[in-house]
């Protein structure tokens, strides 16, 4: 079955979003010199096509909905689930793509859990809105890594001494466990 309920990355993307105007110049090149601060990077990196897309078809959305709007039209209700349903599935591409760039081997044992997961049960849960229950412990393992990283980071950009720790122990992409 589709991971229809990813790990909570909000902290990665917040600090993907505002590390540019956030951060003075002294605290961006310390994290650019910091190993954490590669380690973002590169999982941003790995994640910039389905951001692209992401960002594609959310502005695609919105021009379609201009045209409408000038021409004093609306969108019919399965127009806009169909969109509401493309954009979620973007944005779950999205957040699975941080997740398993930042913490791969956590993230493999929630998606190996997702995947063994009964069809039926999953339409259950769903039907009920409670799929954030389903792999709650592999899920929440993975959001504390991400977690982590991100601290790591900004520790690491205001010149924090334990933000650049190797080998802390958040099975991401320090230590022995690469990304």
């Amino acid at each position: 079955p589709v991971v229809d309920c990813p790990p909570k990355v909000d902290a990665l993307l917040h600090l993907l979003q505002h590390a540019q105007s956030k951060f003075d110049k002294g605290e961006k090149q310390n994290l650019k010199s910091q190993t954490v601060g590669k380690e973002l990077q590169n999982i941003f990196l790995q994640c910039r096509p389905y951001r692209g897309k992401l960002l594609q078809v959310t502005k695609h959305i919105k021009e379609q909905q201009l045209e409408l709007d000038k021409s004093g039209q609306r969108a019919t209700k399965e127009e806009q689930d169909e969109q509401k349903q493309i954009l979620k599935q973007h944005t779950q591409n999205y957040q699975n793509c941080l997740a398993s760039a930042a913490c791969p081997e956590r993230y493999q044992k929630f998606r190996t859990c997702w995947n063994r997961m009964p069809p039926q049960v999953v339409q259950e849960f769903e039907q009920h809105r409670m799929t954030q229950y389903l792999c709650q412990t592999e899920r929440q393992a993975v959001e504390r890594c991400v977690g982590t990283i991100v601290s790591r980071g900004v520790r690491a950009a205001v010149g924090t001494a334990e933000g650049d720790i190797e080998g802390s122990d958040h099975h991401g992409i320090l230590g022995h466990s690469n990304l």
